[in-house]
């Protein structure tokens, strides 16, 4: 995500470059994301990581 900001990621995309082969659940890339996002948050970089509905996530904010 870091090296294609502003790009889209499907939570297919996101599971294979993570696990390949492995049998993981959309929404297990949710719950991780989810807790990635509140990490974030906490550190002072709100709204950096942001999901595109019906679609995935992407990086936002990054220059």
């Amino acid at each position: 995500m870091a090296r294609a900001p502003m790009r889209v990621f499907s939570r297919g995309e996101l599971v294979d470059a993570c696990l390949p082969g492995a049998e993981a659940l959309d929404r297990t890339v949710d719950s991780h994301l989810s807790k990635l996002r509140k990490k974030l948050e906490a550190a002072g970089a709100a709204g950096m990581l942001s999901g595109v509905r019906g679609v995935g996530y992407r990086l936002a904010g990054v220059a």
